[in-house]
């Protein structure tokens, strides 16, 4: 006949992993989702963004200083500087 000794750092260490997982997997999961959630609402700026600069006749984009050609690569790089700076704000998460 055995006798099964416990001992007392098994519960807390089993205890301690399970909650590191939780807090890892969470944490993982908000960072996934807030990078989604960033990427959609900057590919729903970046269609607005392109259908309200395409609306403008070519003598209001000249004023502005901007052809027609351009739009596309201009709208890009701004969301481009959005995408940066959303990710110092995903990480702070």
């Amino acid at each position: 006949m055995t006798t099964n000794v416990k001992s007392p750092y098994a519960r807390p260490f089993a205890i301690s992993t399970a909650h590191a997982w939780r807090r890892w997997s969470s944490f993982g999961v908000g960072h996934v989702l807030c990078k989604v959630a960033g990427w959609c609402q900057d590919e729903v700026l970046r269609t607005a963004a392109i259908d309200e600069l395409n609306r403008l006749n070519d003598h209001y984009l000249e004023d502005v200083g901007i052809n027609r050609s351009d739009i596309g690569s201009i709208v890009d790089a701004t969301v481009k500087r959005l995408r940066e700076s959303r990710k110092t704000s995903c990480i702070s998460l």
